[in-house]
């Protein structure tokens, strides 16, 4: 299952997104070289360290606003890019999908594990978030399962598919066919903090 990538970035989609009406090639000149813009290290509610100080954005969210929608921060001010990305790419990861997906949307477990972190949740609690769940499930040595998923693996193996299957949805029904392809990052077998943010891109050619 999933679990199994370990520490480095698990999940990503990422897609052309620029408006229809925006012509990337406007200024390119001459040039056979030509500079696109983007983000590849997107993080959204998916994600334990993102989700823990209150973001609650989804990666669909995150695709709009690549396309120029404004976004509501967790500190209630709105962010809005002056011009669409050409790419972005949902890098959220792995190794939390299970436990995300039991403990918030659309699980609402009510395991104290959970409400615990439904409460704290926020720019304020964040770094208790932080201390409690993410430093031991990820940037040990070896990692430990969070509750409930080290009392029912089963459940959180079913759970950790779900969201995977939320987030290929949510990029397919983002993904502009026009330029640039989607592609899947997964992680290799590694271990330890130096392996938190390792991604390896596959990219597939469309025709």
């Amino acid at each position: 299952m999933l679990r199994r990538f370990g520490f480095a970035l698990g999940l990503l989609l990422a897609a052309g997104t620029a408006t229809a009406d925006y012509n990337i090639c406007a200024d390119a000149g001459d040039s056979r070289q030509q500079v696109i813009w983007g983000d590849l290290h997107v993080h959204t509610a998916y994600s334990l360290d993102t989700y823990g100080y209150g973001t609650v954005h989804t990666p669909a969210d995150a695709f709009r606003f690549a396309q120029c929608e404004p976004l509501i921060l967790p500190s209630d001010a709105t962010g809005q890019l002056e011009r669409p990305f050409d790419f972005v790419a949902i890098t959220d990861h792995a190794e939390w999908l299970d436990f995300l997906h039991i403990c918030t949307d659309p699980g609402q477990s009510v395991h104290p594990t959970c409400q615990s972190l439904r409460k704290h949740s926020n720019p304020e609690g964040g770094s208790k978030v932080f201390g409690d769940f993410v430093v031991p499930s990820i940037t040990k040595d070896a990692p430990a399962a969070l509750p409930p998923c080290a009392e029912n693996p089963e459940l959180c193996n079913t759970a950790s598919l779900a969201q995977w299957q939320r987030i290929q949805a949510q990029a397919n029904a983002a993904t502009s066919p026009v330029r640039l392809p989607p592609c899947l990052v997964t992680s290799g077998q590694l271990r330890g903090p130096s392996a938190i943010h390792t991604a390896t891109l596959f990219f597939a050619v469309m025709r």
